[in-house]
């Protein structure tokens, strides 16, 4: 009788755990280290076998600390260092309409829109991926601000010859007029500390240094002489908390690459100063808002602005959570005015005197950039 007890006992043993293995295989943890929106991406084809994904891989922060003062003219608070992600499984729906009601009705302005413009880098090298992102026309003659993590493509010269990468300008709504272009300017420093990101799934930083200037150099296709461009007013301000200002890009995060490729629109919504920072003491170098349908990836290096039109800092990162709460973070005019200038001895007024093609064809693209490409090269080795 035990005899019989102890095999019964051996057979209902062994099904509990043929049963046990069976649903622990069904409910698999979901890893830790990446969120779904930092996946990647693999979309339809466009006119190349390559898939392009939605925009550069945003950076995250930590979780800022609440505020109690309510004076405008506190101290800025100092930098947060970045963070890996927090996984965030659901998706909420992007709220669709102003988050203030009392700014002047100016987000469908057409000199804001014809101002902004689509950075789009296809690549067949599947390390690097393709990008969307966004730029700001801040002179006549073709000028774009817009942030290192996207002009670093334009640095990538030997693929570009060899026709692994490819970088248009693109403006209009839907942005369909295509223009190629060259580097001005970009940061060494930011270059040197964060190039191995070229080829990570994600990116980390704070946004300092995170800009570069681009010139427009012609038409594709097209060998007409370039027309005026229509462009927003460089303004080196100090921005205050509660300011309201209205933010502007080519948000691209949940789009087909046939609609990126042919069918995309700026998009802008109005917003209001929450918080800013400093990477140094007493400078506002950076400013938190909510971004509305603008806060989706495709909207770096997209505009922030004041009820002048008066571009006061461009975007560079959002938090990872995608909801209304999702925050938008720029660098500030100001900042990039004093970091330009403690780079080359000029603030941007001064950069933009003179023949731009000149300044394209300077020191910097002769002795500075191949040395920052080959940094950059060296995550193939």
């Amino acid at each position: 009788m035990s005899s019989f007890f102890s095999s019964l006992g051996s057979k209902i043993a062994t099904s509990l755990l043929v049963v046990w293995t069976s649903v622990s295989n069904l409910y698999l943890p979901v890893p830790q280290n990446k969120t779904p929106l930092e996946q990647p991406v693999t979309l339809p084809e466009i006119s190349t076998p390559t898939p392009l994904m939605p925009l550069p891989r945003e950076v995250t922060y930590k979780p800022l600390p609440t505020e109690t003062a309510t004076s405008t003219e506190e101290e800025p608070e100092v930098i947060p260092q970045p963070i890996p992600p927090i996984p965030e499984l659901t998706l909420p729906s992007i709220p669709e309409t102003p988050f203030i009601t009392n700014f002047p009705s100016i987000t469908n302005d057409s000199k804001l829109k014809s101002a902004i413009v689509n950075i789009l880098c296809t690549s067949k090298v599947k390390e690097i991926g393709s990008i969307s992102a966004s730029g700001v026309l801040i002179d006549s003659r073709g000028v774009v601000l817009t942030n290192a993590h996207v002009g670093q493509f334009f640095l990538l010269t030997n693929l570009a010859k060899k026709g692994y990468v490819n970088c248009v300008v693109k403006t209009g709504n839907p942005a369909t007029k295509s223009f190629n272009a060259t580097l001005l300017y970009i940061s060494k420093d930011w270059i040197n500390k964060n190039y191995k990101n070229l080829t990570s799934d994600v990116s980390r930083g704070t946004g300092e240094n995170d800009f570069a200037l681009l010139l427009i150099t012609n038409e594709t296709n097209s060998k007409e002489n370039l027309a005026s461009f229509p462009f927003l007013s460089f303004d080196p301000i100090k921005i205050k908390k509660d300011k309201d200002i209205i933010v502007a890009g080519y948000p691209a995060e949940f789009l087909p690459s046939s609609t990126i490729n042919k069918n995309l629109y700026s998009l802008s919504a109005t917003s209001r100063v929450e918080k800013v920072f400093t990477f140094r003491e007493n400078t506002v170098d950076l400013i938190s808002t909510k971004g509305g349908v603008v806060a989706q990836r495709g909207s770096s290096g997209g505009a922030i602005v004041d009820d002048e039109l008066s571009l006061i800092a461009i975007i560079t990162t959002a938090s990872s959570k995608f909801n209304s709460e999702r925050n938008l973070y720029a660098i500030t005019s100001l900042y990039i005015n004093q970091v330009l200038k403690t780079a080359t001895g000029e603030d941007m007024a001064s950069f933009l005197e003179g023949d731009l093609n000149d300044k394209a064809s300077s020191a910097f693209l002769k002795k500075s950039a191949p040395i920052l490409e080959a940094k950059l090269m060296s995550n193939f080795k």
